[in-house]
């Protein structure tokens, strides 16, 4: 399946469109595994928009370009956020299936645009974070801290706050069941 026979997939992908699933969320969870396909072939573009799609019909905008300043001002309202950091240990866990998918095509997207557009990926990623504190812990929940992490250390040259974030994510990633 994970071959170059893009006219095949083609077809595949346009049958998304049919109402053959039994909900939304069942069409959403093949779009992931599409993006993933677009992703492993080379067709960054195409799997970045299939996320975005995917985060827009969860009601889940994303920005079609970061700029410095956004990036900067959703990084100064999570560093208020989690002042406290007693609140991290606290955290229940995420239910709502919509909230998890919106979690793992964030992480999807994450690690599509991490190479183009950093500005992106660092935003996304502190929305992800910031996506965990509201709504709980999942599976995929460490990995919006280990990114986000990684971001502060390697391109914010914020070692404190890149190795409070990464022994976060590695704290969490015991706590979250299976």
């Amino acid at each position: 399946f994970f071959s170059k026979n893009y006219e095949m997939m083609q077809i595949f992908f346009n049958r998304l469109n049919v109402d053959a699933y039994k909900d939304d969320y069942e069409k959403l969870k093949v779009q992931e595994f599409i993006a993933e396909y677009f992703y492993h072939v080379g067709q960054l573009d195409a799997a970045i928009d299939l996320c975005k799609s995917a985060l827009q019909s969860l009601g889940f905008i994303v920005p079609e370009k970061v700029s410095d300043l956004m990036l900067f001002r959703e990084r100064y309202k999570l560093k208020q956020k989690i002042k406290n950091i007693a609140c991290l240990e606290k955290l229940p866990e995420m239910r709502k299936t919509k909230d998890i998918l919106i979690m793992r095509y964030l992480a999807k997207l994450i690690q599509i645009v991490s190479f183009l557009r950093t500005n992106d990926a660092q935003f996304l990623s502190c929305k992800m974070v910031d996506f965990v504190v509201k709504h709980g812990k999942s599976l995929v929940s460490p990995l919006a801290f280990a990114f986000y992490g990684a971001f502060e250390f390697s391109k914010q040259c914020n070692f404190k706050n890149g190795v409070f974030f990464s022994q976060t994510a590695l704290e969490m990633s015991e706590d979250v069941k299976d």
